[in-house]
């Protein structure tokens, strides 16, 4: 919120907000590449924003845990009326994005964890410090 007072700053906030949507939607094309359905090779890079909207909006107002179900129903959707795509086309992709997204996370996070255990950390470590605080 520093940057409020800081006009000089509104460019970079601009310039690195677009740089985070892109990234954000980078995948979601490449998945939509990927797809041996011919209507997902439709996708542009400005659908791939348009469908990223969508998604963020659906698992914002109908969250669930890890998005499961409203994820995959959104992306569907996005990819039917963006693409033309079949209902059961969409709903691969969705699978297919969902999996993507948190599949990484997963890997990552597991990553992350195996090398914390490795260096001493644990759960139980972790929490008796901050019982402590």
């Amino acid at each position: 919120m520093s940057i409020i007072g800081q006009p000089r700053l509104y460019a970079r906030l601009v310039l690195e907000t677009v740089i985070i949507w892109v990234l954000y939607a980078l995948p979601l094309w490449i998945i939509t590449q990927s797809l041996p359905f011919p209507s997902a090779h439709t996708i542009t890079m400005v659908d791939a924003a348009i469908m990223l909207v969508i998604i963020s909006v659906g698992v914002t107002i109908a969250p669930t845990p890890g998005a499961l179900g409203v994820y995959q129903s959104f992306a569907q959707t996005a990819l039917v009326v963006l693409a033309g795509a079949t209902p059961t086309e969409g709903l691969a992709f969705g699978m297919l994005a969902w999996t993507v997204n948190y599949g990484l996370a997963f890997v990552v996070g597991a990553i992350c964890w195996l090398i914390e255990s490795r260096n001493g950390i644990t759960f139980r470590s972790l929490s008796s410090k901050s019982l402590a605080h």
